[in-house]
Parts: C-alpha cells; structure tokens; sequence
C-alpha cells in the first residue's frame, strides 16, 4: 500500500457461501458487489480489505488478486483501481 498517513479502505465482514453454493462463482460475485458499493461510496475509498477466516479462504481472495499485508498472512487487500481494471 502507498506510503500515505491516511487512507480510507472498506472492510469486507464476513463473506461465506453455503456449503451447496460454494464452487459456482457466488463469491466472486458478492465480493464484485462490495467493490461496486465501494466505488460508489462518499467519500471514496481506496482499497478493500478483508480478514480471511482461514488458509482456504485467503487463498480464496489472492485468486481474486488481494495481496497480503506484510507479517498478515490473512488479512489482504485490493486498491479498488486494480478491481476497476478488471471490470
């Protein structure tokens, strides 16, 4: 993250997916849906960032391109402008 006293960042709580559900793209989507919110948000933000319950999860997220905040293996984040790029 940018060498910045301040920045503003949304904090995903916790996303799950049913058991049935997980596999079909759920995630993705509702992780696509906070961004959007994020984007639109007033004022703006400039990363999200999420604290994986577990290794699977984290790994979940870095599929996504959430990076690691160095010495927190789980709790990652995304500048939104990365997430924009992607759209």
């Amino acid at each position: 993250m940018p060498r910045y006293p301040l920045l503003s960042a949304g904090l995903i709580g916790r996303l799950v997916v049913d058991r049935r559900y997980q596999g079909h793209g759920w995630g993705g989507l509702m992780v696509v849906d906070a961004a959007a919110r994020a984007i639109r948000a007033d004022p703006a933000f400039y990363a999200l960032i999420v604290d994986a319950e577990d290794d699977h999860a984290a790994a979940f997220y870095a599929r996504l391109g959430f990076q690691c905040f160095t010495g927190h293996e789980r709790r990652l984040f995304i500048p939104l402008s990365e997430i924009v790029k992607r759209l």
